[in-house]
């Protein structure tokens, strides 16, 4: 029987680890794989300082630990943390994570690369076909073949979309009926700065800060209450430590409510200042800053699916093609890798039978998509009042239930990330205490008080 040729679009983590999967089940698939960018192995260095690191908390480790000896290769280019800290002006707190549970945080560009050089090294040209600078062109799905910019049409036995938030192949499935799609844009801007990493700051924790203005001190925990200015939207950073001594810090606002004098900002001398009350310690460069300033702001979609397959066409949507979200809850990269996992779960189950498969796929895995989203969009309310007691809930979760750990679950952040039970019977548990925030969202959203 002739191997199956699988054709992967989208040359990210998901992608590159579902290859890997394929090609260990031995001589029942081929593999070609298509990337719209270059090699990521020869970005340049203006490229890589807009990479910025993702964590890697149970789910990814677990799906990447699928591939033998895979892990302990992508661990060493990482950095392990097991603390998440949060700041406000000279006070901090600390929410630990379980020692033995800890996230590595890795850059995605280097993710990527160490799962790209595997998979060259393990199963080189015979079986595993790489194209970069191949942009997806469209697809037909009742030929079962696939356009790309760099090579003539590609026939295949099943079509992976894992090209991302504007998938290429999803495109198609909206040509198809019954296919119901839901995209938005998350109320979030960001950029990325790297800096080296003072010593201050801790290397095993993930820190967080919001910008103090003048006269902000104050007001009760974490300075939810402090006196703000009305014309001005707050300021965020992710300070997340890597392995070479330095910080990837991820700088965020919300593009309706927008932090005035932060965007004015056009010396890079003044945007040093800025950056460096914003996290006291560090030392901005005026290089760092000024390709800080020239970077321009991303923002997170918010993309649901009704179905991830289409049967016709022989086609799947993997990753942020299928469910994406913002980075709330560090799920984005974890729950795509667990799309790879539950789909050679699946082909085991139905003995390499690709038809019997795909809706399968569906049937499992739109509800986990479903529910992360609910999860991360009522994780964190905006509301004063409940953000302060979200934090204590959480702060008080995680003690409880590790003085009863058979009665008593831990908080949202922690399920998701210390655990591999389903986002959808996470929801199940806190299904009050999300919509509690959901109702307060909407209210303040009605009021226009967001």
């Amino acid at each position: 029987m002739a191997a199956a040729n699988v054709v992967i679009v989208g040359g990210g983590p998901a992608g590159l680890l579902l290859a890997h999967y394929l090609l260990q089940r031995g001589d029942a698939y081929t593999a070609e794989l298509h990337e719209a960018r270059p090699d990521l192995r020869t970005e340049s260095i203006a490229a890589r300082n807009r990479q910025y690191a993702i964590g890697l908390s149970e789910r990814g480790r677990n799906a990447i630990q699928g591939v033998e000896g895979l892990w302990p290769l992508v661990q060493k280019e990482g950095a392990e943390i097991s603390r998440f800290v949060l700041h406000f002006g000279k006070r901090e707190q600390n929410l630990k994570r379980r020692a033995d549970k800890p996230s590595l945080l890795i850059n995605r560009s280097q993710l990527a690369a160490t799962l790209l050089a595997e998979l060259e090294r393990r199963h080189g040209p015979k079986r595993l076909k790489l194209h970069f600078n191949s942009r997806c062109l469209g697809a037909d799905f009742a030929a079962r073949t696939a356009s790309f910019s760099a090579s003539e049409k590609c026939p295949y036995d099943l079509l992976v979309g894992a090209d991302g938030v504007r998938s290429a192949v999803r495109l198609e499935f909206l040509k198809r009926r019954e296919f119901d799609y839901q995209q938005r844009s998350v109320d979030n801007a960001w950029k990325v700065l790297h800096v080296p990493r003072p010593p201050g700051i801790a290397v095993d924790a993930v820190h967080n800060y919001r910008f103090q203005r003048p006269g902000q001190s104050g007001g009760g925990p974490f300075g939810l209450f402090a006196k703000r200015d009305p014309t001005q939207g707050d300021v965020f950073a992710l300070a997340i430590p890597t392995n070479d001594g330095g910080l990837s810090v991820l700088i965020s606002w919300d593009p309706k409510k927008p932090p005035r004098d932060f965007l004015a900002i056009e010396r890079t001398d003044e945007m040093s200042a800025f950056l460096e009350r914003l996290i006291p310690g560090i030392t901005v460069s005026p290089e760092a800053a000024e390709d800080f300033l020239k970077q321009r702001a991303s923002g997170y979609m918010q993309v649901r699916c009704s179905r991830y397959h289409d049967s016709a066409g022989r086609a799947i949507l993997i990753g942020d093609a299928a469910h994406a979200n913002s980075s709330a809850l560090g799920q984005g990269a974890n729950s795509s890798l667990q799309d790879v996992v539950a789909l050679d779960r699946i082909l085991s189950e139905s003995r390499d039978d690709i038809d019997a498969a795909l809706p399968r796929y569906s049937e499992l895995m739109v509800p986990e998509g479903q529910a992360l989203a609910e999860l991360t969009d009522n994780f964190f309310p905006r509301s004063r009042a409940l953000a302060a007691v979200s934090i204590a809930r959480q702060l008080a979760l995680t003690q409880i239930s590790n003085w009863f750990p058979n009665r008593v679950y831990p908080p949202i952040q922690s399920l998701t990330s210390e655990t591999l039970m389903p986002y959808s019977e996470i929801a199940r548990i806190n299904r009050r205490w999300l919509n509690t925030v959901r109702m307060s969202n909407e209210k303040l959203k009605m009021e226009g008080l967001q």
